[in-house]
C-alpha cells in the first residue's frame, strides 16, 4: 500500500516544478489550503498532474470518500478515506472502473514511505525512492466532485505487487510510471503498465517513529 509521501522540492527548475508553479499562481488556487513541504498524508491536498491536450496541475484531496461502517456500539463510525486502488481490480470494481477508464493522473512526490512490521510490531520505516532521479510519478485516478460541501476532487494511488526491491518490506507498493511511459499511462493501453517490473528502489531508513 501507500499511506504517505513525501512532496517534492519546488525550488527545483524542471518542466514539472514549472508546471505546479504555473498552477500556484493561478486564481485557481488561490484560498486553497495546500501541502507544498514536508510528508503528504491522506486527506491533505496536493497539486496532481492531469492530461487535457496537455499535461497540467490541480489542487486534489488524497482519498475518496469512504463508506460509514457500522460499529454495535458506536453506531455508524466517521467513514475512513479511500487511499489506494489495487491494479489487479481497479477495472472490475464499481468503485474505481469509471476513474480507471477516464480520469487518471500522476502525482508528483520524491518518495513514499512503507513499515516494515512483525505483527503489530514495527521494526523499521523506510523512505522508497528512485537513486537517479528527484521526483517520481505515482500513477493514480480521481472522482468529479459530486458534492457541494467538497471544494475539489479526490485521488487514489494505485497499487500492485511488491516487486523484488521492496518486496522484503512489503507486499505492496504503489504504481510508478516513468516520463517515458506518461503517453502510454494516459492512453487506452494504460494497463499495460500495471504489469511492469523494471522499477529499482532505493531506500533509506529515517527512523521508527512518525
Amino acid at each position: 500500500m501507500c499511506g504517505r509521501f513525501a512532496t517534492i522540492d519546488l525550488e527545483q527548475q524542471n518542466p514539472v516544478t514549472e508546471l505546479i508553479e504555473n498552477f500556484l499562481s493561478s486564481p485557481e488556487s488561490q484560498g486553497l489550503d495546500l501541502k507544498l513541504k514536508g510528508d503528504v498524508f491522506p486527506t491533505d491536498s496536493v497539486p496532481v498532474l492531469i492530461f487535457h491536450g496537455k499535461l497540467i496541475a490541480k489542487a486534489m484531496t488524497w482519498g475518496f470518500p469512504g463508506f460509514p461502517q457500522k460499529n454495535k456500539m458506536m453506531g455508524k463510525s466517521k467513514p475512513k478515506p479511500l487511499i489506494n486502488t489495487r491494479c489487479e481490480t481497479a477495472l472490475e470494481l464499481k468503485t474505481w472502473h469509471d476513474a480507471t477508464l477516464n480520469r487518471r493522473c500522476l502525482i508528483p512526490a520524491s518518495g513514499f514511505y512503507e513499515w516494515k512490521r512483525q505483527g503489530n510490531k514495527v521494526l523499521a520505516k523506510y523512505l522508497l525512492y528512485l537513486k537517479d532521479v528527484s521526483t517520481i510519478f505515482l500513477g493514480g485516478i480521481y472522482n468529479e466532485i459530486s458534492r457541494e460541501e467538497e471544494k475539489l476532487p479526490h485521488f487514489s494511488i494505485m497499487t500492485k505487487a511488491a516487486n523484488g526491491s521492496m518486496s522484503d518490506i512489503h507486499d505492496r507498493m504503489p504504481l510508478i510510471v516513468r516520463p517515458s511511459k506518461f503517453s502510454v499511462w494516459f492512453s487506452n493501453d494504460f494497463s499495460a503498465l500495471f504489469a511492469q517490473d523494471s522499477i529499482v528502489l532505493s531506500r533509506r531508513n529515517p527512523g521508527i517513529t512518525g
